[in-house]
């Protein structure tokens, strides 16, 4: 069975909003995908400084522990932060730092790929989340509302992962297995055991506990079951 694997790169110097000095950012979450890290770097280097940067790449697990704890946030593998494609700023601390407008920031940060969540330059909820669409944005624009970009890298999502979110019977038991929730048979009869193991599953991650391998319940599975391969930035530091 071949695992969903996400290439991811680090970045180095993130500039946070965590620690004693309120300036920290943990070094498993300073990940992008290789083409939105390039762009990361890039915006900063345009500005002239380091973004501020308050979340970036999220496991699933942590997905759901920001569920508890923030608005908005989506589950586990419907996040572009599950994929690497997103960015959420201390817009309040960049605005000030650049002294220019949310429309002028949002501009700037669209030159490089990244576009806001929220598509009225306004402040307000979600006005912090940024994800990154790449030179052919208006591919993806298409797909967006009126109001936010959510559909857009949605589309970019099922773009990049065309096969990786259909599993299989046997797919899914040995992902409850590697995940030690199955114990049975790797066999594709989805059976008593099975059925139970993927309800626990399920529970684990806040989607309806029916058993069933429907189609967010296999997202969810590929997404949490996925292997990173990361490698480091050969990039300058962050300025």
């Amino acid at each position: 069975m071949a695992l969903m694997k996400l290439k991811l790169q680090r970045i180095p110097n993130v500039l946070g909003i965590y620690g004693a000095s309120k300036n920290q950012f943990p070094a498993r979450m300073s990940l992008l995908r290789p083409d939105a890290a390039a762009a990361f770097e890039a915006v900063q280097s345009l500005i002239g400084q380091r973004l501020r940067v308050s979340d970036m790449y999220r496991t699933p697990a942590e997905s759901l522990t920001a569920m508890q704890t923030k608005r908005g946030v989506q589950p586990p593998g419907y996040s572009a932060h599950n994929f690497g494609l997103a960015i959420d700023i201390d817009t309040d601390s960049m605005l000030a730092a650049l002294k220019v407008t949310k429309p002028v920031l949002d501009t700037t940060m669209q030159s490089k790929g990244w576009y806001c969540h929220r598509k009225d330059g306004q402040r307000g909820m979600e006005d912090w989340h940024y994800n990154y669409l790449g030179d052919d944005a208006g591919k993806w624009l298409a797909s967006a509302s009126a109001t936010s970009t959510s559909g857009a890298i949605e589309a970019k999502i099922a773009a990049l992962h065309p096969d990786d979110f259909a599993v299989t019977a046997t797919e899914a038991q040995e992902m409850l297995k590697q995940m030690g929730l199955y114990s049975g048979a790797i066999d594709g009869a989805f059976g008593a055991v099975s059925i139970a193991a993927l309800k626990n599953f399920q529970v684990s991650v806040r989607l309806p506990t029916t058993g069933q391998l429907d189609a967010k319940t296999q997202r969810t599975l590929a997404v949490a079951s996925c292997t990173l391969d990361i490698t480091e930035s050969q990039g300058a530091a962050a300025v």
